[in-house]
């Protein structure tokens, strides 16, 4: 019985951890990184405006979710 609730255990941490809204979170993370990478990009690789390209791709993608919600 011992041994089984060490199995189950992971399990259980697991299905909290990997919950949909973290899944949609995580997604929605990579989103933002991969268009502030393009941003940086069409910067031309300019060092130092890592937190001005971060914001601005998090300004765009709310920008589409509210025009794909009206």
């Amino acid at each position: 019985m011992h041994l089984q609730n060490k199995v189950a255990e992971p399990e259980k941490l697991k299905s909290e951890i990997f919950n949909e809204d973290a899944l949609r979170e995580g997604l929605r993370l990579e989103e933002i990184l991969h268009r502030a990478h393009q941003i940086h990009r069409s910067r031309g690789g300019l060092i130092g405006y890592d937190l001005e390209d971060w914001l601005q791709a998090e300004r765009e993608l709310i920008e589409e979710i509210n025009q794909h919600n009206s």
